[in-house]
C-alpha cells in the first residue's frame, strides 16, 4: 500500500474539550454529546477526505501535523481519526500507530494528514 497523503482545511477541533450535556427528550436522563463546533468539523473534514477503494482493513501509522491559529487549543485530532472512518479504513482500530505535531499558522489553519501501512 503506497501512503496516502491529503489536507484538512479549517481549524482542527478537539474531542476531549468539544461535549455539551443534553438530556434525552423522553426519559429527561442527561447524556454526553459532541458540541456544535465539533459536529461542523467533522462533517467538513468527512468532505474533504479522499475515498479510498478498497478501504484499509490492516494496521496503519498516522501522521498529522496539525495547524492553529494560536496555541490555545489542545494537539487532539480524535474527531479526524473519526473523520477517516468509512472514507480511509474501515475502522479506526486499524491505526495502531499516531504521530501528532503542532504547528501555528494563523492564516491557514489545516491538518496534513498522512497514512501508511506499518
Amino acid at each position: 500500500m503506497m501512503p496516502i497523503t491529503f489536507i484538512i482545511l479549517g481549524e482542527p477541533c478537539s474531542m476531549k474539550n468539544s461535549r455539551r450535556i443534553l438530556r434525552n427528550r423522553k426519559t429527561g436522563k442527561p447524556f454526553s454529546a459532541k458540541s456544535t463546533e465539533a459536529v461542523a468539523y467533522l462533517l467538513s473534514a468527512r468532505s474533504q477526505i479522499p475515498r479510498q477503494s478498497p478501504l484499509i482493513d490492516i494496521p496503519v501509522s498516522v501522521t498529522a501535523t496539525l495547524f492553529y491559529t494560536d496555541r490555545r487549543r489542545d494537539l487532539d485530532f480524535e474527531l479526524g481519526f473519526d473523520a477517516m472512518q468509512g472514507r480511509i479504513y474501515v475502522n479506526d482500530r486499524c491505526v495502531t500507530e499516531k504521530h501528532l505535531f503542532r504547528k501555528i499558522d494563523k492564516l491557514n489553519p489545516r491538518a496534513v494528514v498522512t497514512v501508511e501501512q506499518i
